[in-house]
């Protein structure tokens, strides 16, 4: 989950000229990479690999009924 947020947050900040402005500089998405060091978790390096963790995730995909429309590429890109 701290993936779909910190990657949301950044298309959020790309897209839209007075976040930038105004927003404070990204830091959660460095958070969650050090987690996933600390953890030991595979590294992600980009929206394809958020989306595979959330297709292969039995506690997101069934306990939680996660929208499909997490699990297309188009759905996540220039969103603002």
């Amino acid at each position: 989950m701290f993936w779909m947020i910190a990657y949301g947050q950044e298309i959020r900040f790309e897209g839209n000229e007075q976040v930038k402005k105004y927003g404070t500089p990204l830091y959660f998405k460095d958070v969650v990479k050090k987690l996933d060091e600390a953890y030991k978790c595979e590294p992600i390096q980009n929206l394809s690999d958020v989306i595979d963790l959330i297709r292969d995730h039995p506690k997101l995909c069934k306990q939680y009924h996660l929208d499909e429309k997490h699990l297309s590429l188009e759905n996540w890109q220039g969103k603002a």
